[in-house]
């Protein structure tokens, strides 16, 4: 695997979520004047012989990792069209690399961004439940990363947040920020 020192890592899933996250790695590494890494993980379904190596009938690893990246680079083309040019010109050009990797998105997240100047992730703001039931990439690589991490929340909370997870006291008709 190629040295990623000095690099600004992002991952991305590929939802809208990403977006925000992949801005302020953008910003980031232009800022530091570094590279960056945008990072998607698939993960192979548990019955696929791709999971062993193996040819498969029905997951073609090849068309995934294609489809992945070709939809990652037009995520991360969204992105730079959306930043004004004083953000990013051809004077501050950041040199971007698309990876696509197989497996548990936060083990290949941090092991991707081992030795990176910085790994970015962005947030989904899930319930209590759907944390304890889906787990959180985000605080996995936080905790498991050996350089420093960013979670970038999603744009708007209050649309990311259903209403049924919000704080226990304001579903009770208080405030959960005392004044």
């Amino acid at each position: 695997m190629p040295s990623r020192a000095g690099a600004v890592v992002v991952g991305t899933d590929l939802t809208d979520t990403s977006i925000p996250a992949i801005s302020f790695a953008l910003r980031e590494a232009v800022w530091r004047q570094s590279t960056l890494t945008l990072v998607t993980v698939v993960d192979i379904p548990p019955r696929s012989n791709a999971r062993y190596g193996l040819p498969d009938l029905v997951f073609d690893v090849d068309k995934v990792r294609a489809r992945a990246r070709d939809e990652a680079a037009a995520q991360l083309e969204d992105v730079v069209s959306g930043l004004p040019p004083e953000q990013i010109g051809p004077s501050r050009a950041v040199a971007a690399t698309v990876l696509v990797e197989f497996g548990d998105p936060a083990e290949q997240l941090t092991h991707v961004a081992a030795g990176a100047a910085l790994l970015v992730v962005g947030h989904h703001h899930r319930s209590r439940w759907g944390r304890l039931m889906m787990g959180s990439v985000a605080l996995r690589c936080v905790t498991e990363a050996v350089c420093p991490t960013v979670v970038v929340p999603a744009a708007n909370r209050a649309e990311a947040v259903p209403e049924t997870a919000a704080h226990p006291l304001a579903t009770a008709g208080q405030s959960p920020v005392s004044t």
